[in-house]
């Protein structure tokens, strides 16, 4: 499973979401299409919230750190299109 990556996609523009799990050696990939975006958002969150229950881990930290930052670009970016 070292060679594996995972992708989540969501259209602007409709209710779609999709998770592609490839593996990165060999380039072959299963894509779970037909997903609406609540169920992801979903599963996303729940993963996140699952993580506080990890011991101290030094990677969990960082990378809900780096979530946060990304989170409030995001949301920083939308109130602009909002303007």
């Amino acid at each position: 499973m070292d060679s594996s990556g995972v992708e989540f996609y969501t259209s602007a523009h409709r209710d779609h979401a999709e998770v592609t799990f490839r593996d990165t050696e060999s380039g072959d990939s299963v894509v779970v299409e037909g997903l609406r975006t609540a169920y992801l958002q979903g599963a996303i969150r729940n993963y996140v919230r699952t993580l506080g229950y990890r011991d101290k881990d030094a990677s969990t930290v960082e990378f809900l750190r780096k979530l946060s930052d990304q989170v409030l670009e995001a949301l920083g970016n939308l109130e602009k299109e909002e303007a």
